[in-house]
This record gives structure tokens, C-alpha cells and sequence, in this order.
């Protein structure tokens, strides 16, 4: 609807005025229903100081029960906690930040909105492009400067554990020459190419001809389609995923090229090449749950419910699953059960927030395949009783449908036959008169009526099976 370009620094306070002044435009200040931010820390200042812009004028706005956090954003600040807690985030990890915590730093501003206080966190989650573009642009040959090289030293001993295991995928990853180019002492040259491994740059392409040459021979010999090796990036959702899915399906050709190449360091064994598939049997959930709202066209507030409670079911179920493991995988269950824990609380967190935004019970509820039957099921976590059971959530949408939309008469269009009707036809006219001014059932509402009537089951668009 409209698109500013802004010099300086995107505070809060700065950006809830071009927001406001967009709905002047407009003309949409009483129309404004929910705002969708990412997770930044200037995005909790804009909805307060809209919120107070907009009382200026005589509108009532509630930032808090109308600020929607991205859900994608908010399964990739679970995925980063899981990560950190394992090391295995990849490396110049870019801080995210977290809206929430933001909001309570940010509680001390005065009644006009004009405070300052908390902009010091206007940072996002996009991909710090100068830092990249400064790696992209170090293409020289590190190999023809020794020198260069003793500023790295991260492939001596690396660790049998989740954070060597992924730091042994990029390095793979970020391969660009092979040793006996170097044209150094055999000794010299093998050390040399362990430590040019981190020196690559971020292209995904990582080799020289030659090399790509023989990592394509390994992939034909082993009956696979030669695919490029993936980059984790922690700003990117599901790289994580993305990067451990592409190494094992090239398993085979991997630990053949890393044999012909005599990367002794880099060799990935059999219980490493494990860890690898129990992360990705753990980020998968998140992966699909990310692919079903990036594909939404529209609105998918009503997924929301299911979403947390599809994620919370998967961390009961692998939780379960590592307190069964026994044996040599013991480890994995002191490296995993922390992680485990930082994940489900960030999720939580945010799953605790959905309580104040009415619109996400409202479109659970206004779902017609849904309504009220996710609340119905075992494992709905907020129980049957209270605020958040389906009761609770149905009662409280029930209120604001009489409170904000009952009072308004449903306008009914009526056609007239252009063609003179028989006799037959017009004889019970009186009758027909009589049946349409007798008054409604005033017991049951729209809304009674609509939670009564069975679930209809057809896929498509909520928005579209409510206009059928």
C-alpha cells in the first residue's frame, strides 16, 4: 500500500509516524484491526507510540491485544536457542532480538509517546549485507599468502560432538583448493589446506574446477545427482535444516571425496553422521510448520493454535525419545535435554502471548473446519477450564460478536418476477405475509447458531468458503 524510504535510524517512535501518517492517507485510523511485525526491537516502541498517536485522534487502539508476532520469526528464535545450546549455530552469529524482552526494557516512556528510551535496539533480523559482501570480496588465493593463514587455527582436535560435527559440514562446505596445489613440502601443503577451509568465502560453489570436477565424480560413482553442498546462516530459517538435509543425502559422496582428498580432519563418522539425522528429525517439524505460513497468500492466523500444538507434540515426542537412548548415545541426552528446555521455553513465551491478541481465538473459532475442536482434543495445553480452554475462548469471541456486531441488521435483497404469476400462486400471499413478520428466535444468535451447525470440510482459503 505504500512503500518510504527513510535516512537515519528506524526508531520506534520514528516509524509509528509514517505508519499513522499511511493510515491518513488512507483514511484507515478507525478501520486498523492488527499490525504482523517481526521479532526487532524497535517494533514493541511503533505499536506504543501508534497506540497514543492514534488516542490523539480520538481513536482506541490497544497495541498489546493487537500486535501480532510473526510466527516465522518466532520459530527461528526457537530453532537459534535449540542451536546455541547445542554449538551448533554457525559461526558470527547476528544477535536476534527478542520483542518481548524488548517491550519490558521499553516501559518508561511518557504519555505522548515521545520518548527515546529503548530505541538503542533498532536492529532486525535481515542479514548484515556489509559483512557479507566484505567476505564475498576477499577472493584472493589465501594459499598464495601463508601469512593470512595463521590467523586461523579451528581444525586441530576438533570434538566429536554436535558443534564439531557442523563445523565439519562447512568446512567440507567451504572447500575451494586442494593441497597438492600449494606448492609447498607435502607437510606444509596438508596443513595448508586445513586451515583455508574457514578462509573460503560464502559462495556456494566452493572449489576450483577441478575440485567441483571430482566431487562431481564422487556424486555419478555413487548413483546421486551432483548437488552443491548448503551454508548455514542463523538469519536464514531453516539453513540449519537445509544445510544437514543436502549432506546426507550426498553422504556417500562426501565421505568419498573427503578419502580422496586425505581431509583426515573432516572425516565424518558414523556416529556424527547419526547426530546429523537426529537434528534434522528434530528441525523437520519446524522446517514444514515454516513452509505452511511462507505459502500463505493470506491470513493464516486460524493455523496459529495448531502450529504451537503440532510443535509442542514433537518436543514431548523426541524428548521421549532421547530419555529411551542408552549406551554410547548417553551423551547425546546430557548435550540435547538443556537444548530441548531453550527451545520449548522460547516457544512458550510466545505461545503466552497469544492470550492477549483476541484475533487468534477469533480465527480459530471462525474457521469453519475448525471451531472449537482443536480445544476438544487431549493435548490441547491450556485444558478444558479457564480463560483458554474452548469455553473460555468460545464465550469470550461469543461477547464481542454481541457486543460489536449483533446490533447490525442483516440487509436482504429480494427480487420481484418480472412475469404475472398464476393464481395458484398468489393465494396464500397472506399466509406467506403473516410467516415473515413474525420475529426472530431472539434464544439463539448468529453466533450460537454457527458453533451449533456441524463442521463443514472443504479445503481452501478461509476467507473464500466464507464468501461461498
Amino acid at each position: 500500500m505504500s512503500f518510504k524510504k527513510l535516512e537515519g535510524r528506524h526508531t520506534g517512535k520514528r516509524l509509528s509516524k509514517e505508519v499513522l501518517d499511511v493510515l491518513i492517507e488512507f483514511d484507515l485510523t478507525k478501520k486498523l484491526f492488527c499490525i504482523t511485525t517481526d521479532n526487532a526491537g524497535n517494533m514493541g516502541k511503533l505499536m506504543r507510540c501508534l497506540s497514543k498517536r492514534l488516542q490523539k485522534r480520538g481513536v482506541k487502539w490497544d497495541a498489546r491485544k493487537n500486535h501480532i508476532s510473526c510466527l516465522n520469526h518466532v520459530l527461528n528464535l526457537a530453532v537459534q536457542d535449540f542451536l546455541k545450546k547445542i554449538k551448533a549455530l554457525a559461526p558470527k552469529d547476528i544477535e536476534t532480538r527478542d520483542l518481548k524482552d524488548k517491550e519490558e526494557d521499553n516501559g518508561d516512556e511518557n504519555e505522548d509517546g515521545d520518548s527515546d528510551d529503548g530505541d538503542n535496539g533498532d536492529q532486525d533480523m535481515e542479514i548484515d549485507e556489509s559483512e557479507l559482501e566484505e567476505e564475498n570480496n576477499g577472493d584472493e588465493d589465501i594459499l598464495d599468502n601463508p601469512a593470512a593463514m595463521e590467523e586461523e587455527d579451528e581444525y586441530e582436535n576438533i570434538e566429536t560432538d554436535f558443534q564439531g560435527t557442523m563445523k565439519k559440514l562447512r568446512g567440507i562446505a567451504k572447500v575451494r583448493v586442494v593441497a597438492y596445489k600449494v606448492r609447498y613440502s607435502a607437510l606444509l601443503s596438508h596443513f595448508c589446506a586445513l586451515r583455508v577451509l574457514f578462509k573460503a568465502n560464502m559462495q556456494k560453489t566452493h572449489s576450483s574446477s577441478l575440485q567441483k570436477e571430482q566431487f562431481i565424480r564422487s556424486c555419478e560413482y555413487n548413483k546421486l545427482k551432483p548437488l552443491q553442498l548448503m551454508f548455514d546462516v542463523p538469519t536464514r530459517w531453516n539453513s540449519a535444516f537445509a544445510m544437514c538435509e543436502r549432506a546426507v543425502y550426498l553422504r556417500k559422496a562426501i565421505d568419498m571425496y573427503i578419502q580422496q582428498q586425505h581431509f583426515v580432519q573432516l572425516e565424518i563418522s558414523e556416529s556424527e553422521w547419526k547426530r546429523v539425522e537426529f537434528l534434522l528429525d528434530v528441525l523437520e517439524p519446524f522446517k514444514k510448520c515454516n513452509d505452511r505460513m511462507e505459502a500463505t497468500k493470506r491470513p493464516g492466523i486460524e493455523k496459529v493454535f495448531w502450529i504451537y500444538e503440532t510443535l509442542f507434540n514433537e518436543l514431548d515426542r523426541l524428548a521421549e525419545l532421547i530419555d529411551r537412548s542408552n549406551g554410547e548415545e548417553e551423551n547425546w541426552i546430557e548435550e540435547l535435554h538443556p537444548a530441548f528446555m531453550a527451545m520449548r521455553a522460547k516457544l512458550t513465551k510466545y505461545y503466552t502471548g497469544t492470550s492477549k491478541p483476541s484475533v487468534y481465538g477469533d480465527g480459530m473459532i471462525l474457521d469453519p473446519r475448525l471451531k472449537l475442536y482443536l480445544t476438544t482434543q487431549p493435548e490441547w495445553s491450556d485444558g478444558q477450564d479457564g480463560s483458554y480452554s474452548g469455553a473460555g475462548y468460545s464465550a469470550a469471541c461469543r461477547n464481542r460478536y454481541i457486543q460489536q456486531y449483533e446490533k447490525f441488521e442483516p440487509h436482504f435483497q429480494f427480487t420481484i418476477a418480472s412475469k404475472k404469476r398464476p393464481h395458484s400462486a398468489m393465494k396464500d400471499d397472506d399466509f406467506e405475509q403473516m410467516i415473515n413478520s413474525l420475529p426472530l428466535n431472539m434464544n439463539v444468535n448468529e453466533y450460537d447458531a454457527y458453533i451449533k451447525a456441524s463442521r463443514i470440510l472443504q479445503k481452501g482459503n478461509v476467507l473464500d468458503i466464507w464468501r461461498i
